[in-house]
Order: structure tokens, then C-alpha cells, then sequence
């Protein structure tokens, strides 16, 4: 992993921040009428659990979901 010796952030990670800023997020999720007040669950920090939480380990979850419905 290439990481940015400065800040410690991987590059990719810091190019995907640029383009969907805080504000936008924000905005984007009053819009689409995810959240209509904010409480408990910040819709910023949800989607960059949601995003960065599918990692390389996600196809071969998916696999093992599929294996296992097959099997019945």
C-alpha cells in the first residue's frame, strides 16, 4: 500500500474524498430524503463505512453467501 508520508492516508482513499466533500454528501442525502434530521446515524460516516467497508474481502464474502444458499 502506497501511503501518502505526510497525513498517512493511502492516495486513493484521499482522490475519493475530494470528489464527494462533506457538504455534498450532506446534501445529497436531505435531497434524496435518507435523512430528514440528523440523530444517532451521521450519513457521512455511513457511507464511508459503507464505502471503504468493501474492501478485497467483499467478493470473497459474496461467494460464500452464494456457496452457502446453494447448499441450501
Amino acid at each position: 500500500m502506497n501511503l501518502n508520508n505526510e497525513k498517512g492516508i493511502d492516495p486513493t482513499v484521499e482522490a475519493i474524498v475530494e470528489m464527494l466533500p462533506e457538504n455534498f454528501l450532506r446534501n445529497t442525502a436531505r435531497e434524496s430524503v435518507l435523512i430528514i434530521r440528523e440523530r444517532k446515524i451521521d450519513p457521512v460516516i455511513l457511507f464511508w463505512v459503507l464505502t471503504l467497508g468493501f474492501g478485497t474481502t467483499f467478493t470473497s464474502a459474496m461467494d460464500a453467501i452464494q456457496m452457502s444458499n446453494e447448499r441450501g
